[in-house]
This record gives C-alpha cells, structure tokens and sequence, in this order.
C-alpha cells in the first residue's frame, strides 16, 4: 500500500509533488494536508495545489 503522507508537500516550493499524476483515490486522502498549502496564496506552490484540487472536483 503506498503511504499517501510520501506524496504531499513538504515545502513551498515543492512543485515536484503537486505536478505528479493523482488520481481521486489518492487525492481525498490528502485535501487536509493539501490545503495547509493554500494558507497564503503568495507561496509559490499554493496555485498548483488549488489546481490540484479543482481538477479532481466531481470527479
């Protein structure tokens, strides 16, 4: 089983992470820890997430 905390964020600017392929299964797991990252829109990695996101709504 692979550990979904292995796939979030662990800084700012850690597009590497947000730009990999998810899909839903491994998205929901994650919104918590995700959305930490939209705190401050200003942070370079806060746009990707929230396009993470939007991009597995009504999926």
């Amino acid at each position: 089983m692979e550990k979904f905390e292995n796939l979030l964020t662990r800084h700012k600017s850690d597009f590497e992470r947000v730009e990999k392929n998810m899909d839903r299964n491994k998205i929901l797991p994650l919104l918590p820890g995700l959305l930490e990252w939209t705190k401050d829109i200003n942070w370079p990695i806060a746009p990707s997430v929230m396009e993470l996101q939007s991009d597995n709504v009504n999926v």
